[in-house]
């Protein structure tokens, strides 16, 4: 499995220059203004969603057929994707947080590492619940025809705060307080995990009846 890992890796190379590119100019527009927190969060959002890249790659090249004719089962396939996807995002919320750290010692205004590490946890939470939607919805559909639902699947959580915040203006109901807020932010952690979880063992049911 460790190869096909690799595999992934190294076929997002000729990805590494837009990246760095994306990682510059998400750094000049949100560090600059104090919120080095929203680029963290742009940052694993988009290195969660590199794992698409990666299946577009395999079927443009009909890698999958091709590999099963080697000694791996279409398990290990999909259990390589997904740890593919937990290693791109924990490098994307290890790279935000050395951001976060060295733009507050600029600017002087480090965050304190308990809120920061919450935050970055909560947004990996995050970006890892919505992989453990999408991931599966990719192997049923292709990257292609799943494009649409993918969108939709990734701007829900914006769609549900902007929602959420009109319905508290609407109905002048009090913003939930903070001790709550971060109760909630507190269980994201272990709710990616059983996501995960149950989001590959159907992922692997999909793909064993899928005909390649």
């Amino acid at each position: 499995m460790s190869g096909l890992i690799l595999k992934d890796l190294l076929n997002l190379k000729r990805n590494l220059k837009t990246l760095l590119l994306m990682l510059v100019v998400f750094a000049v527009i949100f560090v600059p203004q104090g919120t080095s927190s929203a680029f963290t969060a742009m940052l694993v959002f988009v290195s969660s969603t590199l794992v698409v890249t990666t299946m577009s790659y395999d079927d443009l090249a009909k890698w999958d057929r091709y590999a099963l004719t080697m000694p791996v089962t279409r398990r290990d396939m999909v259990r390589a994707k997904y740890a593919v996807l937990l290693i791109l995002a924990g490098i994307g919320a290890a790279v935000g947080a050395i951001v976060e750290l060295a733009a507050g010692m600029l600017l002087h205004s480090a965050p304190r590492p308990q809120e920061m590490l919450l935050s970055i946890l909560a947004v990996l939470s995050i970006s890892l619940l919505l992989s453990a939607v999408i991931l599966p919805l990719l192997y049923h559909f292709g990257v292609e025809k799943a494009r649409i639902m993918m969108m939709l699947v990734l701007l829900l959580p914006l769609l549900l705060i902007l929602g959420s915040q009109y319905l508290f203006e609407l109905t002048g109901l009090p913003m939930p307080p903070e001790r709550t807020v971060t109760a909630v932010l507190a269980v994201l952690p272990l709710a990616a995990v059983l996501g995960l979880a149950l989001s590959y063992h159907v992922s692997v049911h999909i793909y064993r009846k899928k005909d390649l």
